[in-house]
C-alpha cells in the first residue's frame, strides 16, 4: 500500500494604513489562506485579519494589536496512512 501526498498553500494579504501626523497610526491587514490536499481532494480557505493602533502623541513606542482568524489543521500524514480509503 502506498500513498502520494501533495499539498498546495496559497496566502494573500494586504495592508491599509491611516496616519494622522503626530497623532496616531492605524493599520488594517486582511487576507485569506487556502490549502489543498491532493490525497483526499480537500480544499480549505480561511480568513484572517489584524488591526493595529499606535498613539504617536504619547512619545512611547507602544502598539496595540487585535487579530483574529480561522485555522484548519489537516490530518497528519501517518494518520492518513492508517486509513486505507485514502491509499491505493
Amino acid at each position: 500500500m502506498s500513498c502520494l501526498l501533495i499539498a498546495f498553500l496559497l496566502t494573500c494579504q494586504d495592508t491599509y494604513t491611516w496616519r494622522k501626523d503626530s497623532v496616531s497610526e492605524i493599520k488594517l491587514s486582511a487576507g485569506l489562506r487556502a490549502f489543498y490536499w491532493t490525497l483526499n481532494n480537500e480544499i480549505q480557505v480561511t480568513p484572517r485579519a489584524q488591526l493595529l493602533y499606535k498613539n504617536l502623541r504619547s512619545g512611547k513606542d507602544v502598539t496595540y494589536k487585535l487579530a483574529s482568524g480561522l485555522y484548519y489543521q489537516p490530518p497528519f500524514y501517518r494518520e492518513l496512512q492508517k486509513s486505507s480509503r485514502y491509499c491505493k
